[in-house]
């Protein structure tokens, strides 16, 4: 990925060597665009199943892991929290390591090293889908990937363990794909989520949310379309969140796969979509106030931006929403909850909220665009040339990919200062 780095050019240095500023901006802005689309070349390559070959075991799943800093670290506590027997691993960057799930637990292990820990499901307390700060090699500040964190207890001590799926050579998977594989070796363990109410009880209520998002989208002073989605998905994705149809959230889950509001500006999420994921839980990390809380992700903007609806960890009121903003990458909470998110969305409030972030002709860009697609700006709305009248390039990548480019961003330059 490219790196927000401002570019300062004396007129000194310019002067001296016969080349003008703009020379260099477009140097710049060129080995940035290279570095970029050689790795999403890269990606693309590498790009498979997080499921790897079993070898005809039948209740198995594999998934390749990453080896990067602290993960050898929380290989020790956790051998020594289960009294690990087998020899002490060499642990390296360039360590392949591999997990299986089965139902008597979770294993890890690598070519050279072999099985070196073994998690009887019986200890395991949970496994959720997280993200992790890790330092895979080549790289000077540590980044965040999506990963799986699972939590063990025995005798009434703990440690935690990050396994950070990936493909090909530290190449992230989504957000949602972290979210199925950790879901995946949950299930494989045999720890089940309870589901204390039915489809039915979900959505056989007195007053449906959707009748008021109805009501939103026939006032609305902008362009919306609703995304449809397969009743299978709905259904799981209103199971899963277990929040009724009388809730915004749970309307939209259950009735779309999501809205796409303002030439493709803003993507509400409902049940998700193709690349487009529903509306899902998640940890995040606000650096300006330097805590992480619990939130929902309920809509994305074109450029990375996220809404999230606030659960727990800031002094924040449960239930409103906060925005992560791609030219800031700072959270801010807007005073208002999800509802009239949706409101505010529909109502044309949007012209002046991103004023400073929209230039001419956007419209034509942003209607181009597959609802789970984006837009990546280089130079990034971040950085010191971003907020300019310079020339931007803009290009179309999967929409999960830019929140997690602008989430790295950000934990990245707040490392960094």
């Amino acid at each position: 990925m490219f790196a927000a780095v401002p570019v300062y050019i004396s007129a000194a240095a310019s002067e001296s060597e016969g080349n003008s500023p703009v020379f260099y901006i477009i140097l710049a802005v060129g080995i940035g665009l290279v570095t970029f689309f050689s790795n999403r070349i890269a990606q693309r390559k590498s790009r498979k199943s997080l499921t790897a070959a079993t070898d005809g075991l039948v209740d198995g799943y594999t998934a390749i892991i990453a080896p990067a800093p602290p993960f050898p670290d929380a290989i020790r506590r956790m051998r020594d929290l289960l009294a690990e027997t087998s020899p002490e691993p060499r642990i390296t960057r360039y360590t392949r390591g591999v997990v299986l799930a089965d139902s008597t637990g979770l294993t890890i292990s690598d070519e050279k090293n072999g099985t070196f820990l073994t998690i009887p499901a019986a200890d395991i307390v949970s496994i959720e889908a997280r993200t992790a700060t890790i330092k895979p090699r080549g790289v000077i500040i540590p980044r965040r990937f999506p990963a799986a964190l699972v939590k063990v207890r025995r005798s009434g001590a703990e440690a935690e363990i990050a396994l950070v799926p990936i493909v090909g050579t530290y190449n992230k998977v989504t957000l949602v794909e972290a979210a199925t594989f950790a879901a995946e070796l949950s299930s494989r363990v045999g720890l089940t989520k309870p589901m204390t109410r039915s489809l039915e009880q979900l959505t056989a209520v007195a007053d449906p949310a959707w009748d008021e998002v109805t009501a939103f989208l026939s006032e609305a002073a902008v362009d919306y379309t609703v995304v449809p989605a397969d009743l299978t998905v709905r259904s799981a994705a209103i199971v899963g969140l277990q929040v009724t149809a009388e809730s915004f959230l749970g309307a939209l889950a259950w009735n779309c796969g999501a809205i796409s509001i303002d030439h493709n500006w803003i993507r509400v999420l409902g049940a998700g979509t193709g690349r487009l994921p529903g509306a899902m839980l998640g940890d995040f990390a606000d650096h300006d106030r330097g805590r992480q809380f619990e939130g929902v992700i309920v809509a994305f903007d074109v450029l990375g931006g996220l809404f999230a609806i606030h659960g727990a960890g800031l002094d924040v009121a449960r239930g409103e929403v906060l925005y992560f903003a791609p030219d800031t990458l700072d959270w801010t909470p807007l005073g208002f909850g999800h509802r009239d998110l949706i409101y505010f969305f529909l109502a044309g409030g949007l012209e002046k909220f991103y004023a400073d972030l929209r230039w001419s002709g956007w419209e034509d860009d942003t209607d181009a665009l597959a609802a789970d697609m984006g837009l990546a700006a280089y130079p990034p709305p971040s950085s010191a040339q971003g907020g300019t009248t310079m020339p931007v390039s803009r290009k179309p990548v999967p929409i999960t990919e830019l929140v997690g480019f602008q989430q790295d961003l950000a934990a990245q330059l707040s490392d960094a200062s």
